[in-house]
């Protein structure tokens, strides 16, 4: 008789499964991912680019001629030395060490590309300045301009400008995370 209730059992329970229904399944409302138009024909706003300073690699020659060039002079004379092709002479070349940034050291900077912005005399004054800030590197902060400390590991290099900063000076407590 057990054997009997539990098929009895089983055979209810598929005829109560069997009669539920199911609503219908409904169309998927707005638009699809990836579509161009708003649902009112209008073209999708794209989202923005990341802004932020571009990084000294990144960025096209003649940004990072002017970059370079500005470390040597003033801006004024960089941007007519790029623009209108003056040539920069001795005396626009900046010869205190203290003043000039210590990026032009960096790996990553190619000087020679900056040569046919200087007169003949211009680059010779270049050359020697350089050729002093290896043999005694010094690196200055670009805020405070005092001389960074190579013990004290709180110091951050821009990835655009290449300038060395002190992390009280932009007032941060440790290293950004980059994405580079």
């Amino acid at each position: 008789m057990e054997i009997s209730n539990l098929v009895e059992a089983t055979s209810a329970s598929k005829t109560r499964l069997e009669n539920i229904s199911l609503p219908p399944k409904q169309k998927n409302r707005g638009r699809p991912k990836g579509a161009e138009k708003t649902v009112i024909g209008l073209p999708v706003a794209k989202k923005a680019m990341k802004k932020g300073p571009l990084p000294f690699l990144k960025k096209q020659r003649k940004d990072k001629e002017r970059t370079t060039l500005e470390w040597f002079v003033d801006s004024d004379i960089a941007k007519g030395a790029i623009n209108n092709g003056d040539l920069v002479n001795e005396e626009d070349v900046e010869v205190d060490l203290n003043k000039i940034a210590a990026s032009c050291l960096d790996e990553n900077v190619c000087l020679s590309q900056c040569k046919k912005y200087f007169s003949e005399d211009g680059w010779l004054v270049v050359e020697s300045v350089v050729a002093v800030m290896r043999s005694n590197p010094t690196y200055n902060c670009g805020c405070c301009y005092r001389t960074i400390d190579d013990n004290c590991g709180c110091t951050i290099q821009c990835d655009s400008c290449l300038i060395w900063y002190h992390f009280t000076c932009l007032k941060i407590k440790s290293a950004p995370k980059t994405k580079f």
